[in-house]
């Protein structure tokens, strides 16, 4: 009978004899990871540059299958293990594997793409329905939420990518679809980007990310920063937010009473608040009416139920003729 050494190089010689394809066009990678809280050594089968299998501590196999349930026998330990790693990789997708993109130069590379690093990002829909045709996305009131890969951040510099219909395409071969990647999303995105409220005055609020870039985002996270500020605000009378919603970085909050929006004068205000705000500063700006978040805890984004007092006559006039440039300006961003 081998030795835990001994049967370490063996398996690392022998195992792809015993598995099947597509795994047998690979190579067996020792390497130890965290399990735990404890370092412990395991393997996995390399198939292609910068791919990891899913990972099988070697301890648990020499000793429960080599040792105890084979009885030393190598040839069969090696079946035992080949069958159980076959079946664990088709219950795992892999969480990092590589993709083909183009550079600025229209050459393709490689780049490790990292499901961890995926999050969510929205902007307004009709100002960018050209760019939709080509990125998935879902709609959201008169939002689109598409998703990017955040590549590098090293504190100053932020560099991210789309993911557009062809990078879905190679990520779809991986056993992934759009919709896996929007949960996948939805986990990430408040971790890579934690939510900040920035008070301003007693009922005035700046919600954004961090690092102030994507931060309208913060509206859909599921521990929702709008949710902090309710509970949060001094006085009890104040029961509906009112989020202006004047850049895809940025929002501006304040609070105010019931009703927070019917009066169709304050409707205008705000529509004409937001509109000053892009035509001012150039910015990218999200939708061109404010939008409700009341007492329900429920954002109200979509313009037919924040407006439903207003005569629509009015209401028509005030929101077709959305004039804004809604894509980003700044030469290091685009969408």
């Amino acid at each position: 009978m081998f030795d835990y050494e001994e049967f370490k190089a063996k398996l690392k010689e022998q195992f792809i004899h015993h598995i099947s394809l597509p795994f047998a066009d690979g190579e067996v990678v020792f390497t130890v990871k965290e399990k735990d809280s404890v370092q412990r050594e395991g393997f996995y089968i390399k198939r292609q540059e910068n791919e990891e299998g899913i990972f099988m501590l070697l301890e648990p196999v020499y000793d429960k299958i080599y040792k105890n349930s084979c009885h030393g026998n190598f040839e069969k330990a090696m079946d035992n293990i080949a069958l159980l790693y076959e079946k664990q990789s088709e219950q795992i997708v892999n969480d990092v594997f590589t993709v083909k993109i183009k550079d600025n130069k229209e050459n393709d590379f490689d780049l490790l793409f990292d499901v961890h690093n995926v999050f969510f990002c929205v902007v307004n829909k009709e100002g960018n329905a050209a760019y939709m045709t080509n990125i998935p996305h879902q709609d959201k009131g008169n939002m689109s939420m598409y998703l990017r890969l955040l590549v590098s951040d090293d504190g100053e510099r932020l560099n991210s990518i789309i993911i557009d219909r062809n990078l879905l395409s190679q990520i779809e071969d991986k056993g992934m679809d759009f919709n896996t990647l929007i949960s996948y999303a939805a986990k990430n995105t408040p971790q890579l980007f934690p939510a900040q409220i920035n008070k301003v005055d007693d009922e005035l609020y700046i919600i954004s990310n961090e690092s102030y870039l994507f931060g309208a985002s913060t509206l859909f996270y599921p521990e929702s920063p709008l949710k902090s500020i309710m509970s949060n605000r001094d006085s009890d009378t104040l029961d509906n937010l009112i989020v202006l919603p004047c850049s895809n970085d940025f929002c501006v909050v304040f609070a105010t009473q019931t009703p927070a929006i019917a009066d169709e004068e304050i409707y205008r205000q705000y529509n004409r608040a937001i509109r000053a705000y892009a035509k001012e500063y150039g910015g990218s700006v999200l939708a061109a009416y404010p939008f409700i978040y009341d007492d329900t805890q429920k954002l109200q984004i979509d313009k037919g139920d924040i407006l439903k007092d207003i005569p629509e006559k009015e209401a028509k006039n005030n929101l077709d003729n959305n004039i804004y440039n809604i894509n980003y300006r700044r030469k290091e961003r685009s969408i």
